[in-house]
């Protein structure tokens, strides 16, 4: 639950690294979208900042989630909110730090294993989520091989928020070649 940054980027891949599923909402997520996602999701950890921090700490039901991973620092009130809800924060560099000193092998990968579920904005009634494939995934990257020449050399802006699928396989294809990604962080109105 972050706008676009290398944050987002660095856990996409260790979810894919580790064979755990990735679901990705808006930043901007409204409490029903982000209470509908996790009920139908189970999901344990979120990954975002101060802003969707705030969104789930005002929900009424949190479901199974456990842990929040911080991009930027919590602020003693949330800190608190979250220790009485029993939710743990955790910084990004935290986590990051304790990756590199509990090192584990990577997990085997399937074409059949699910990558993502990845939903759709909200914008015409509550989310639907569509769950796509490692070999999903995998195929898309290559349909964009034919489609653009990507050198090592290039520059790559993500401009479309990371939740939305269509950034994501640019942005995975965009690594597979090498090339540079930059990320727009800002308002993009």
């Amino acid at each position: 639950m972050t706008k676009n940054r290398l944050e987002w980027m660095m856990t996409e891949f260790a979810n894919i690294l580790y064979r755990n599923t990735m679901t990705p909402m808006y930043e901007n997520a409204d409490n029903k979208m982000v209470s509908h996602v996790l009920q139908q999701t189970n999901i344990l950890t979120i990954v975002g900042t101060n802003i969707s921090l705030n969104t789930i700490l005002k929900l009424e039901n949190r479901y199974n989630l456990k842990n929040f991973i911080n991009v930027e620092e919590a602020s003693d009130e949330q800190k608190k909110k979250a220790e009485e809800l029993g939710i743990k924060i955790y910084t990004f560099d935290e986590v990051v730090n304790n990756g590199k000193q509990k090192k584990q092998a990577y997990a085997k990968v399937n074409k059949e294993d699910i990558f993502t579920f990845s939903y759709t904005s909200g914008t015409t009634g509550t989310g639907k989520a569509c769950m796509l494939s490692h070999g999903n995934m995998v195929s898309g990257v290559a349909v964009v091989e034919q489609y653009l020449d990507v050198k090592e050399s290039d520059v790559y802006m993500s401009y479309l928020p990371l939740a939305h699928m269509f950034e994501r396989l640019l942005l995975n294809a965009i690594v597979r070649y090498g090339a540079t990604s930059i990320f727009s962080c800002g308002d993009i109105l």
